[in-house]
């Protein structure tokens, strides 16, 4: 190998280095943005304070997947469908626990449920989506292997 090739592995080595980064925290942001946002609105009621922190959770996080977590430049393409697909299983976990728990336990013990549940159906899903080889495809203007989210 000569030079150049040498320092083109290193920069796309240190990039996807970069967006595990800007993946992970993103994720430990969200993850602790949704609850505090639905403990926050449940005086509201425990619906409508999930419709509050979904929303606007999904909002954000799809606006940061798409320009800072996995940008264009790096070979990304995320489409609002393919997001939607990888929200289901975590929107509709949430739903069933508040619907299943909301007159049981209190707003903190929902609170900690509904996170602890959606965050191990959002990492099963998520492992079960990225195998999916329709997930994996090349980008003909790119190089390197281009992810859809």
């Amino acid at each position: 190998m000569n030079q150049g090739s040498l320092k083109v592995i290193q920069k796309l080595s240190v990039t996807r280095q970069s967006d595990f980064v800007h993946f992970f925290l993103s994720g430990v942001v969200f993850t602790v943005l949704g609850p505090c946002l639905f403990w926050l609105a449940y005086p509201l009621g425990p619906f409508l304070a999930l419709a509050i922190a979904e929303v606007s959770c999904h909002i954000l996080r799809y606006l940061s997947f798409r320009h800072l977590v996995f940008p264009r430049g790096h070979g990304f393409h995320v489409s609002v469908p393919r997001y939607i697909v990888a929200a289901i299983p975590t929107t509709l976990t949430s739903i069933v626990v508040v619907a299943l728990f909301r007159n049981v336990v209190g707003r903190t013990t929902l609170t900690l449920i509904g996170t602890l549940l959606s965050v191990s159906i959002g990492f099963l899903w998520s492992r079960f989506v990225y195998k999916q080889p329709r997930f994996s495809r090349q980008d003909p203007k790119r190089r390197f292997v281009s992810r859809d989210l």
